[in-house]
């Protein structure tokens, strides 16, 4: 699946967290089906004018209509979370006496910065097998293992690498 928030409504900025979008979402599929959906997600940011992110989930029956539309609502919802937050961070910032064109490049110069900030945040892949609440730990610079079910998973690059510990099953994401 494929969450695209509005690029005029939510992300005209491009300031959203994607990766939180996409955790919320799988969250609220994951409380109605009542147990923890095993996902993998790759954020697209740079190459379309309109960011978006590609899911796969594991899930044990085909996806209904009720849930798809769990998961548009689930998306929709944390956008608008997100944008509420992020527009009042900027006005909060904003320095007051200033004329509506001025308070225009103020909102807009901060909007631009927190993207920034966000992007230092530390990589913390969760485990596609066990779900979103289920960090992996890392074993070396581009290793990363989960203590509960024993996934070995390595990052190359942009792209990613999911190795069985005791099968011979293997998944390989690669950019091209």
């Amino acid at each position: 699946m494929v969450i695209s928030p509005d690029p005029k409504r939510e992300d005209g900025n491009r300031d959203l967290h994607l990766r939180n979008i996409t955790i919320e979402t799988m969250r609220a599929l994951a409380k109605q089906h009542g147990r923890p959906i095993r996902f993998i997600a790759a954020v697209h940011d740079d190459h379309t004018e309109i960011r978006h992110i590609h899911v796969i989930a594991v899930v044990d029956k085909p996806l209904s209509y009720r849930d798809f539309k769990t998961l548009r609502l689930a998306a929709t919802g944390e956008c608008g979370n997100q944008r509420r937050q992020l527009d009042q961070s900027v006005n909060l910032a904003r320095p007051h006496g200033l004329r509506s064109g001025q308070k225009r490049a103020a909102q807009t110069t901060a909007a631009r910065q927190e993207p920034h900030a966000r992007t230092q945040q530390a990589y913390q892949p969760m485990c596609p097998r066990c779900g979103s609440g289920y960090p992996l730990k890392r074993i070396g610079r581009t290793r990363y293992f989960c203590p509960d079910c024993r996934l070995s998973m390595s990052t190359h690059g942009l792209g990613i690498t999911i190795e069985e510990t005791q099968a011979a099953l293997a998944l390989t994401l690669e950019r091209k």
